[in-house]
């Protein structure tokens, strides 16, 4: 893998969550299935990206967490938040 070479002054980042970008079938995912909400289906999505301009992606989060472990309630329901980020 080689550095693409860029300034940082010259990057569009766009910040996506792996999950979130292609979990709902307007992602178009080819093998929605197996691949929507994984990396495998995000990299799908590259060319459009590249389309829109963006040559720079920065993927929150990449790690395991978990999203029912979120303290927060919704103000007028009470119903517990989910954390989708993973930030705590």
């Amino acid at each position: 893998v080689e550095a693409p070479g860029l300034e940082l002054k010259d990057l569009v980042i766009y910040e996506a969550h792996v999950r979130g970008f292609t979990r709902h079938p307007d992602s178009r995912v080819e093998c929605w299935e197996q691949q929507a909400g994984t990396f495998l289906g995000f990299m799908q999505k590259i060319p459009h990206l590249l389309k829109l301009g963006i040559n720079c992606v920065e993927l929150l989060p990449i790690f395991e967490f978990d999203e029912t472990a979120c303290p927060r309630q919704h103000p007028k329901t009470g119903e517990p938040l989910c954390n989708y980020w993973g930030y705590s």
